[in-house]
């Protein structure tokens, strides 16, 4: 299991408390986790996410940036924090803070895409007015920067090395749920976009191990259109979807590459739904699908779930990242199926009733609908 990598600020403060949250509603709905510091400073990235900053003039919403955003179009987001100054102490910043994110919507909606994001607006409070104005005003942004020609090059000579045997995954997610449950008559279905690699490198790791060939009974890896241009992606033909000519596992092999070849660039969301349906068509006889999910991408194509007529078990990776998407226990409650993280199944979801809270890990949600809505810190 990898060591937990801390992302973010580092906030300098004398308290560190949860005091509200912030709505905001007139273009989109998000719930922000409120914090008062003294001040705010950023660390350096990981090497597994980057950050940017979007600065903001003091008493201004329009982000100063902007050439910063054409990097961010493709992003998975893990983050976002908005940071102002309060001073005058005694002034009411909630309209102001409004417009600073309604700008962002406006700028970069891509980072609204996904419910899982973590959200906070932070007030530093150690400032008097000859230094106000020298203080960060902006958005700090933690992010998985889009795929790319050289992060696909990357995975392939990572599942060549996965494949051969000359490396051994890290991460166990993988192993760990495949060994927790027995799935019957089931297709993986794998996303093969962003940093899904290690994950998808597991499945010849398991194949070593277990030598179970048959658990199987078809393989699919999808990367959400090949090299389609955003503009011309259809949900539910978008396409980039490969299917292993048979359950061997060098045939696998060769269909994941293949998938990777073809594939690279785009947008942060994914077609999932699409290539679960494609699976099911061309193989009418499996009973459930196994969905290798990138918990940081958004389903460009939740609304077709319904057309999904057998059990999903989503195995969500990259839950150590960030808050859990409700967009995959949506699509696990549609279609009757489960959820899988590195601790966890979670196989209750069809029987939820309205106003029912669950938590997986130390994300919490309600349950009304049919959707789940996170809870945040209070």
């Amino acid at each position: 299991m990898k060591p937990k990598i801390y992302l973010g600020v580092l906030l300098l403060i004398c308290s560190y408390s949860i005091q509200a949250q912030f709505k905001c509603k007139s273009v989109f709905n998000i719930d922000m986790d409120t914090l008062s510091v003294e001040k705010y400073v950023v660390t350096p990235s990981s090497k597994d996410f980057m950050q940017e900053d979007l600065h903001v003039q003091f008493g201004d919403f329009v982000v100063m940036d902007q050439g910063k955003i054409d990097k961010l179009k493709n992003a998975s987001f893990v983050s976002i924090d908005l940071v102002y100054t309060a001073y005058p102490k005694e002034e009411d910043f909630s309209e102001l803070n409004r417009k600073r994110i309604e700008y962002l919507h406006l700028i970069l909606p891509e980072a609204f895409q996904n419910p899982g994001v973590k959200w906070r607006i932070i007030a530093q409070t150690k400032c008097e007015s000859s230094n106000a104005k020298n203080l960060f005003h902006g958005f700090h942004i933690t992010y998985r920067p889009g795929s790319s020609p050289e992060m696909a090059a990357r995975d392939s000579d990572y599942i060549t090395r996965i494949f051969k045997g000359e490396i051994k995954s890290q991460d166990s997610l993988v192993l760990k749920v495949f060994q927790r449950n027995k799935f019957k008559e089931a297709a993986l279905v794998a996303d093969f976009t962003g940093s899904m690699s290690p994950y998808v490198g597991q499945i010849f790791c398991w194949y070593e191990m277990t030598f179970e060939t048959g658990k199987f009974k078809a393989f699919c890896f999808f990367n959400d259109g090949d090299k389609t241009p955003d503009m011309a992606k259809v949900k539910g033909s978008t396409g980039g979807i490969y299917f292993s000519k048979n359950t061997e596992k060098k045939y696998v092999y060769e269909c994941a590459q293949k998938c990777i070849d073809s594939g690279c660039g785009g947008d942060a969301q994914e077609n999932d739904v699409e290539a679960i349906l494609a699976t099911i068509e061309k193989h009418p006889d499996i009973k459930e699908i196994v969905l290798l999910a990138d918990n940081l991408a958004p389903l460009r194509d939740l609304s077709l779930a319904d057309k999904i007529k057998i059990p999903v078990r989503v195995v969500l990776c990259g839950t150590n990242y960030g808050g859990i998407n409700p967009q995959f226990l949506e699509l696990a409650y549609i279609t009757k199926g489960s959820v899988h993280t590195m601790e966890e199944d979670i196989t209750n979801l069809s029987k939820l009733t309205a106003g029912s809270k669950i938590s997986i890990g130390s994300s919490k949600f309600t349950f009304n609908n049919g959707k789940f809505t996170i809870v945040k810190s209070s």
